[in-house]
């Protein structure tokens, strides 16, 4: 009776959460399209490179999100209400003095640099780096809370900020209606939610639980971290072997991942909140496949009637709509099967339980993986396509060592990891003979699509009975 009502819960948040991080993402992945068109592959490639301000900044956080986003929940399983305000509260110091350290890099920036273009774009992007911390820590509260309709009001609020200030801007003023945009949209946002959402009671710094909250969001930020340099380390290691625009295609290529693996990971922040409650309450981790495991299954079994169609059609769309980036065709593909490969199958609850030294390990050596690939690639002339190969691997291997410490701490029986990896290998082994037989699958695209559906069909049905049958089992005991 329990998982049954979680169950309904965690479907309720995520069609709430899902409407809008879809209209987000899909925003976000059309304002990168325009700009990618409007720009060119070259200056385009300039702005990735740039655009890595952003992705690096939470480490100027130093954890403060990551930490208020695992503790709350831990506290609200424990029903402390009183450890719970001052985690929030000592969270909202730990962003203020972040934020005035991003301004101060920003000032620093702007003397520094000679160059007007890189003046104002390394500036800029410092300084939106900032609001955008705020932005992403009142985004965890929401998730904490489970307030994930006021996360879905945020994303849907944002996207519309982006047509309308962000897109226009850049049509406009091209890279510098960028900046301004990536300024202007996370300062709004942020401006709207403490007008509506005022901090009712005086922030209360308190040092032991500031502590507790860097101790556990540390090592979850240099995870992150790890898994955005894992994904962006490519883009400066091609400028070695080939001109800048590859760096713009490549770039374009993997705004696949950028778009579709945030959209079916939306879940798991979710179950991620679900799950730390669960530990805190319960302080254990072998009584939770319903949150951990067979949530991840029932998406890999629908992943390839999703990801088969985009294989088929976007080379198509590209030639007819970005043909400056023709040279990313094959590497757009090799990016959906990342997304199979980082979504797909699997379990990951070793944040929940503290296990985030082992996540450490695990993203360290899959960094090392890519870069010698990506180096050994890139020298026998592989170009964008055999640094996407060089990415796909390293995905694999930090998903499936993730995957085996996790069942391992779960206590699982050699039965579900042969399931876990069934299922995982599925999309991925579907997307790779679409590409591979791409001619072939073309021409007959409905007939190996039905069999996806079919197919996915018939393992969610049998995927409901494990899960039926493991309630039955546990109402029993």
């Amino acid at each position: 009776m329990y998982q049954s009502s979680i169950i309904s819960k965690i479907f309720l948040s995520f069609i709430a959460l899902f409407s809008g991080k879809i209209l987000q993402l899909t925003v976000k992945f059309i304002l990168s399209l325009f700009v990618a068109k409007v720009l060119g592959p070259s200056q385009y490639g300039f702005w990735s490179m740039i655009e890595l301000i952003n992705k690096y900044s939470p480490l100027l956080m130093y954890g403060v999100a990551n930490g208020v986003k695992r503790e709350l929940p831990f506290w609200q399983g424990r029903n402390d209400k009183r450890k719970q305000q001052l985690t929030e509260s000592s969270g909202y110091i730990g962003i203020a003095i972040s934020t005035i350290i991003f301004a101060t890099l920003s000032v620093i920036a702007f003397i520094y640099f000679d160059n007007e273009l890189t003046k104002y774009a390394v500036s800029a992007t410092f300084l939106s780096g900032g609001i955008s911390q705020v932005y992403l820590y009142i985004y965890s509260l929401s998730l904490a809370k489970k307030k994930f309709s006021t996360a879905s009001k945020l994303m849907v609020f944002e996207a519309i900020l982006i047509v309308v200030i962000t897109i226009m801007g850049v049509f406009i003023f091209g890279i510098y209606g960028l900046l301004i945009g990536n300024i202007i949209v996370p300062l709004v946002i942020c401006s709207y939610y403490f007008k509506r959402n005022p901090i009712q009671n005086r922030l209360i710094f308190d040092r032991n639980i500031f502590f507790r909250i860097i101790k556990v969001g540390l090592p979850l930020l240099f995870v992150g971290m790890g898994y955005v340099f894992l994904f962006t380390v490519n883009r400066l290691i091609i400028p070695y072997y080939l001109p800048l625009e590859y760096v713009g295609y490549f770039s374009f290529s993997m705004l696949v991942v950028t778009l579709f693996s945030p959209i079916v990971a939306s879940i798991g922040e979710i179950l991620y909140t679900y799950m730390n409650e669960h530990v805190g309450h319960f302080n254990r981790v072998d009584n939770m496949d319903h949150l951990s495991i067979f949530p991840s299954l029932a998406i890999s079994a629908l992943l390839p009637c999703v990801l088969l169609p985009m294989i088929v059609v976007f080379p198509g769309l590209i030639e007819i709509y970005f043909p400056q980036y023709l040279n990313a065709s094959t590497s757009i593909q090799i990016g959906l099967i990342i997304v199979a490969a980082t979504v797909g199958g699997g379990v990951n609850i070793l944040t929940s339980f503290m296990k985030q030294n082992l996540m450490l390990i695990f993203i360290s050596y899959s960094i090392i993986i890519n870069i010698i690939l990506c180096n050994y690639f890139l020298k026998n002339g592989m170009g964008v396509d055999g640094a996407a190969i060089a990415l796909l691997i390293a995905s694999i291997v930090y998903k499936v060592s993730n995957t085996v410490a996790s069942l391992i701490i779960m206590k699982k029986k050699m039965g579900t990891y042969l399931l876990i990896f069934a299922m995982y290998i599925y999309p991925i082994s579907i997307s790779l003979y679409a590409i591979m037989n791409y001619d072939s699958v073309k021409e007959s695209f409905i007939y190996y699509f039905i069999l996806c559906i079919i197919a996915g069909c018939i393992l969610m049905i049998n995927i409901a009975k494990i899960m039926t049958r493991q309630q039955l089992t546990i109402s029993i005991k």
